[in-house]
């Protein structure tokens, strides 16, 4: 059997299947990849490629030369003949795929960031109708932190909303540098629930900004499993939370110092925090996320974005960790495959979506934050 056929059928019963976290991302991993693949040779090159590093990190066998080699040459069919937008979305999503696989994150936030680059390019082309950049606008906007970006977008926007709009990206990129030095320092002293929760409030925030700025690009539906920000919005004022933009910009910088000290105690051994301690700086992390969905929306009310808030016993482990059985802590059972749960509670269609969307949004194996 030849290596082409060989691991194209690795990369349709092993690798896309393990690499499907959503209904839409299984509709890209188990169909469009193949199709696209067998007529365009960067994208088969580059899909061989990713089958062959996935392989290597399951199996631990060696393909590092299969690796080079087919990354080379998906390189070279890419430069060769100037490839359509959705062609070079897909090989973007297949590079920071390997990158991430072999936990170079660095690399993989590169790969991300170029499709990110390319999105905002077919945007102002006016080329958002295809359904491969509706797809990936999720994934690569959602990890936009660059307070210095989109400035042609935001002049469309008035001095007050562009202020604002400026703001709450300073926020997010301030969040973000947080959450990258608790990823690479302290991860194995954090609980899995609690990374998660942390991380769900720093893609809530990405996407939310992002989607206020590219509304007829970056669009949730109600299958996405997100709670829009006219539901937020009620809820914040029921329970008398709603802040305005300057409070809003006054509560940040007293949790996210509080937030680290919290975490330098568990880092370091200098202390024991209490339970109600996390819990009480998760409450208001979560009332100051919703607040910045809401201001996000009052921004651009086309917005679509909102919030998938999970439990602590909601939130799934890694797919990958789990597929090589290493030990996570403080987790339910993922569902990021069919057939697999914990309990009648896991059939819960809204809760089955947010699950798979933090599989694709949240995990670091595609959502390149820890980068």
């Amino acid at each position: 059997m030849d290596v082409d056929h060989s691991y194209t059928q690795l990369f349709l019963c092993k690798t896309a299947p393990l690499l499907s976290s959503t209904r839409k991302w299984r509709h890209f991993w188990q169909s469009i990849v193949p199709q696209v693949a067998w007529a365009n040779p960067s994208v088969h090159h580059a899909m061989i490629a990713v089958a062959a590093t996935f392989d290597s990190y399951i199996s631990g066998i060696d393909h590092t030369v299969l690796i080079l080699e087919r990354r080379s040459q998906a390189v070279r069919a890419f430069t060769t003949q100037p490839p359509s937008w959705d062609v070079a979305l897909i090989v973007c999503r297949l590079f920071s795929a390997m990158a991430q696989c072999n936990e170079d994150f660095t690399a993989a936030m590169a790969h991300m960031k170029s499709g990110e680059n390319i999105l905002r390019e077919a945007t102002r082309n006016e080329h958002t109708g295809s359904e491969i950049v509706r797809l990936m606008a999720a994934t690569f906007f959602g990890l936009s932190a660059d307070t210095n970006n989109d400035i042609s977008v935001m002049d469309r926007f008035p001095p007050s909303k562009r202020r604002a709009c400026l703001e709450l990206k300073v926020i997010g990129a301030d969040y973000a540098r947080l959450i990258r030095r608790i990823a690479q320092l302290r991860l194995q002293d954090v609980d899995t629930p609690t990374m998660g929760f942390l991380s769900v409030a720093f893609t809530t925030m990405n996407q939310a900004i992002s989607s206020a700025m590219y509304p007829d690009l970056l669009v949730f539906s109600e299958d996405d499993g997100v709670v829009p920000a006219a539901e937020v919005r009620t809820k914040l004022v029921r329970e008398d939370s709603l802040v305005t933009m300057d409070e809003l910009i006054i509560m940040y910088p007293c949790l996210c110092y509080e937030l680290e000290h919290y975490l330098d105690g568990i880092a370091t051994g200098t202390g024991i925090p209490m339970a109600s301690s996390l819990n009480d700086l998760k409450k208001r992390l979560r009332v100051l996320v919703d607040n910045y969905v809401v201001q996000a929306s009052e921004i651009e009310p086309r917005m679509t974005a909102g919030t998938f808030w999970l439990d602590d016993w909601g939130v799934p482990g890694c797919l990958m960790h789990r597929h090589l059985d290493r030990p996570q802590t403080g987790v339910s059972p993922c569902l990021g495959q069919e057939g697999v749960g914990a309990g009648p509670e896991d059939q819960d269609p809204v809760l089955r979506e947010r699950r798979e969307y933090y599989h694709e949004h949240v995990c670091q194996y595609r959502s390149g934050f820890m980068c």
